[in-house]
């Protein structure tokens, strides 16, 4: 079952029955950044952001592109697979938060991406 995406501009306008959501997002974007990094995909940011589990990646610079190589590209889906997975309620969530959402979902072959 996939919970649908909770939306909210600020914290507090939720009813209590949601108030769960918005650690449980920020948490798993954490999970997804150091999983990220662990694969040496640099990682900018992570956060919960207007309900998605919101992970920046690249590099401040922009020197290096995050997803330049076809094993980087494979990393960062199997990152994201692995996060369906264990959390497939929320899925909508882990996916638009996503830079990558095609990538990350499986849709999109890492060979062929440019």
């Amino acid at each position: 079952m996939d919970i649908p995406q909770i939306r909210y501009g600020h914290y507090g306008s939720e009813p209590p029955e949601h108030a769960w959501y918005w650690g449980a997002v920020d948490g798993i974007a954490w999970l997804i950044g150091r999983a990220l990094e662990a694969e040496g995909i640099p990682v900018i940011q992570t956060k919960e952001k207007f309900g998605s589990a919101r992970v920046y990646v690249g590099s401040a610079d922009d020197e290096d592109y995050a997803l330049s190589t076809v094993e980087r590209r494979k990393s960062y889906r199997f990152v994201y697979m692995m996060a369906l997975a264990a959390h497939p309620q929320l899925r909508s969530a882990i996916l638009d938060g996503a830079d990558y959402p095609r990538l990350a979902s499986g849709e999109q072959d890492p060979e062929e991406m440019r």
